[in-house]
């Protein structure tokens, strides 16, 4: 393989001049072509198996039409422009295979509708980067995962011979060498910034030798003296430089990008690449770990931040300007804190965020002129930095700066790392108070309210309250009566919903779940003024709102459960979503407190060996790390003794929610929204399992008496996703117009989905496997199958899809899902767009107006 004779530069990325490129490669050449997603894959093994990777990045300006049968409008625009492009055929008439590496929630659920549900007619592999933090874990297992890649290539392209790898390893070593240089030494003559930057992102779609000989030639014009160099000089951040016609109107405003943060290039070509080995696939390795901090792969919030300074400090910019794209989550959680960390080195910022328009909108335009206009002087004039006041204000004067992620900080918890030893007069107050006198005069309270909750009547058509609704309200006023007192009384972590809190209970941890929290405010009507707290901070609306509810909450100190106690220990688990680490790093940074991040690959096609070594040695890591803070050791007896606990929880909450299948079902299904609290919030202690057991008994009870959680019950339904917490009420009155029951919902069994996995005896590898294998970590097909299961066994007649904007996992693949419920299963769907938190974004009364439609054509259809 020879070079070639360098190109003049073409066009910004998607320009047409691409497909004739590709064309003339395959037709010449006979040099076939795989297309990537962005951002960071390994390009290399395409190229060892004489492929050219050309990389979708989603075409600006794109009429969308096919991808909205896919997509809900709230997708990410880069996500849904590249579905497009995938449905409209464009892809597979130059490549062979698409390659999604799993950068976040949304390109992963892109890869499962075109993996699962067949979008785009084109097969499919994927790439998963590691979120977790400890470099040598993370190591490990993008060595494994590149072993799996190189073979899912292998069995559809045929074999990589090493040979041929070392040799596209170098290739692509040398061109990202040539790249470096190009983008770090700044203007040449005779080669404008925007043609510069063709150049650069040529590599996205050209041979690699093709890239060698153009950046060779560009590197042979005299690069520009520092002097002469026309412009401003700012950094420039964000995921890629459009719409066309960004870079032309930086230069435009007179500005210079003097240091690239762009995840699209200055974050994927290494600044110094590592020692070669001769093994392609340790090199492979060595050079992943040796890319920038970048929020699509692992997201470590601490050393983005020192990077991205150091980088403007060294290149002596005036000014940052971010262009992020739009519901791009990775990006929009890192923002404010990169933006506070400029400021503080006083270097101002400006954000500009885009759909990927077409062409440049004059907004925008306006946005960097004035941006250009305040650096130039000098004096942006950025709105000063906001207090974090509240919980954060007061844990970081306790707690100090924020530590390295899963380190305790030592100079807040003494020389050995653990928490300060609790004081007696703390311990003695929360002794009284959560384990004597409160619980007293909540049994009081119980008492009384069982009985009014008798002499209560029923309201038509529903059924008459539950007896353990009593119960149940006990069980959360002592939970967050408890929490109260408990920092500086015993050991405390917040927690993610799909976390292993087993490790934690034996240690003695009050746990707090933001998420519950989050829900309880959005119920009582406060999860609204949160979310305007966080977003004052400069959080995005585009963020999910069970995070902006938490910010605020944090800031701002308000909560509706009386107080949320200070945390020693953060703990997520991305099985869930991959917003809980942006999430979590967060409060890790506000908060001065130590943080595990327990990653969970998602799950496309089953459950892998290394998937579950990786998945265990971090819960092994966490246990230490639990046992560290709270200075004890973990008792494998209790451990054992705890798992045992959920795992019963678990099958008693599965046997409560079996009782729906009954007709007519025994309770109202937006009840089991709320009666999963327990198995949620107290899991792995005898809690729930006390209180399920009563519950079973009642519904059991209640069947046995015919007695029906709607009366005269006509339409039984299916509910996907989360429930809309802000309108429980609102959603009860229109299903009792219509006679109709929500008898199950995945957002309820997805507690009790698991429950034969979680087995004592083994309780690493067991918690490994259950927590790898929860239904938002698994592809669409398992979803489908799952749904199709749950609509057989309980009779639905229907299923509702709630297209969550806060929760992209669950949403993005559900109208590809309720197309094959009703194609396959002859079960109809209807897709209605809110939200789970905040009222801004529920539009109610469009909502319920489809709704009704949907079930009055139900109702017509059973009679």
């Amino acid at each position: 393989m020879n070079p070639r004779t360098a190109r003049a530069p073409a066009a910004p990325t998607n320009s047409e001049s691409r497909t004739d490129y590709l064309r003339e490669q395959r037709e010449r050449h006979g040099r076939r072509a795989v297309a990537a997603l962005p951002v960071e894959h390994p390009r290399e093994l395409a190229t060892a198996l004489g492929r050219v990777t050309v990389e979708l990045w989603g075409p600006p300006g794109i009429a969308v039409g096919q991808s909205q049968a896919w997509l809900p409008s709230f997708a990410c625009p880069l996500a849904r422009n590249a579905l497009e492009w995938i449905l409209r055929g464009r892809v597979a008439e130059v490549a062979d295979l698409l390659v999604v590496p799993h950068t976040c929630d949304s390109l992963q659920a892109l890869a499962a509708q075109v993996i699962d549900l067949g979008a785009g007619n084109i097969p499919a592999v994927t790439f998963y980067h590691p979120r977790n933090d400890d470099p040598l874990l993370r190591a490990s297992f993008v060595r494994d995962e590149l072993a799996r890649y190189r073979a899912a290539l292998e069995r559809r392209l045929g074999p990589i011979a090493d040979d041929a790898l070392s040799d596209a390893v170098a290739l692509h070593r040398e061109s990202d060498l040539l790249a470096r240089r190009l983008l770090d030494e700044g203007p040449r003559e005779g080669l404008s910034e925007p043609e510069r930057y063709a150049l650069l992102r040529r590599r996205e779609w050209t041979w690699v030798e093709d890239q060698i000989a153009e950046l060779r030639g560009a590197l042979e014009r005299p690069a520009l003296p520092p002097e002469s160099r026309p412009g401003v000089p700012i950094l420039l951040s964000g995921i890629v430089p459009e719409p066309p016609g960004f870079l032309e109107a930086l230069a435009g405003a007179g500005l210079r990008v003097a240091a690239d943060d762009l995840a699209g290039l200055g974050r994927r070509i290494p600044q110094k690449l590592p020692t070669v080995t001769g093994d392609p696939i340790e090199d492979l390795a060595a050079r992943y770990e040796s890319l920038a901090p970048c929020s699509t792969r692992t997201g470590h919030l601490e050393r983005r931040i020192d990077h991205v300074v150091a980088r403007a400090r060294a290149a002596g910019v005036r000014g940052a300007l971010f262009v992020v794209v739009s519901r791009c989550e990775p990006e929009l959680f890192d923002l404010p804190q990169l933006r506070e960390a400029l400021r503080d080195a006083g270097i101002p910022s400006a954000v500009i965020e885009t759909e990927l328009e077409a062409a440049l909108p004059g907004s925008l335009l306006t946005r960097i002129e004035a941006f250009a206009e305040s650096v130039g002087d000098g004096d942006l004039r950025n709105p000063a930095p906001r207090g974090l006041g509240g919980l954060a204000a007061e844990h970081r004067a306790v707690q100090g700066a924020a530590p390295a992620a899963g380190q305790p900080r030592a100079e807040a918890r003494g020389s050995d790392g653990k928490v300060p030893s609790p004081s007696m007069p703390r311990r003695l107050h929360h002794l009284l108070e959560a384990r004597i006198a409160g619980p007293a005069a909540l049994a009081v309270q119980s008492v009384r309210r069982l009985h009014k909750l008798q002499r209560k009547p029923s309201t038509p058509p529903f059924g008459p309250p539950l007896r353990v609704s009593v119960a149940l309200r006990g069980i959360l006023e002592q939970y967050y009566l408890e929490g109260r007192t408990a920092d500086g009384a015993r050991p405390v972590a917040w927690v993610t919903s799909g976390a292993p809190v087993e490790i934690l209970r034996p240690l003695g941890y009050y746990v707090a779940y933001p998420e519950n929290h989050a829900a309880i405010c959005a119920a009582r009507k406060k999860a609204q003024g949160l979310c305007e707290a966080a977003e004052r901070e400069g959080y995005s609306r585009n963020l999910c709102s069970y995070a902006r509810t938490d910010f605020g909450m944090v800031s701002s100190g308000k909560t509706p459960v009386g107080r949320v106690p200070r945390p020693d220990l953060l703990v997520t688990c991305t099985n869930i979503c991959q917003t809980v680490a942006g999430w979590y790093r967060v409060l890790s940074r506000k908060l001065g407190v130590p943080l595990v991040i327990i990653d969970t690959p998602f799950l496309q096609g089953g459950l892998q060996p290394h998937q579950v070594r990786y998945v265990r040695r971090q819960i092994e890591d966490f246990a230490a790390v639990a046992e560290r803070v709270a200075g004890r050791t973990l008792s494998m007896n209790k451990l054992d003794e705890t798992v045992g606990l959920a795992q019963e929880a678990s099958m008693l909450w599965g046997e409560c929610l079996e009782m729906g299948r009954r007709r007519p079902a025994p309770w109202f299904g937006i009840e089991a929204f709320l009666y999963m609290a327990p198995m949620v919030i107290l899991r792995g202690t005898d809690v729930p399992i006390r209180f399920y057991r009563k519950l079973l008994a009642e519904l059991r009870e209640r069947v046995a008496r015919g007695i029906a959680g709607v009366e005269g019950e006509r339409v039984r339904l299916l509910w996907d996703n989360l429930p809309v917490w802000s309108e429980l009420r609102r959603m009860s009155d229109l299903l009792g117009k219509y006679r109709a029951n929500f008898v199950a919902a995945t957002y309820t069994h997805a507690w009790s989905d698991c429950a034969d996995l979680l087995q004592p005896g083994d309780p690493f590898e067991s918690a490994a496997r259950t927590y790898a294998s929860v239904l938002l970590n698994r592809d669409l097909a398992t979803r489908a199958r799952e749904l199709a299961d749950i609509g057989r066994r309980f009779h639905a007649d229907g299923a509702v899809f709630h297209a969550d904007r806060s929760c992209k996992p669950y949403s993005l693949g559900q109208h590809g899902l309720r197309e094959r419920l009703a194609t396959r299963h002859g079960l109809p769907g209807l897709v209605v767009e809110m939200d789970h938190s905040d009222p801004r974004d529920v539009a109610w009364d469009a909502a319920a107006n489809r709704m009704e439609a949907f079930l009055e054509g139900l109702a017509g259809r059973e009679s």
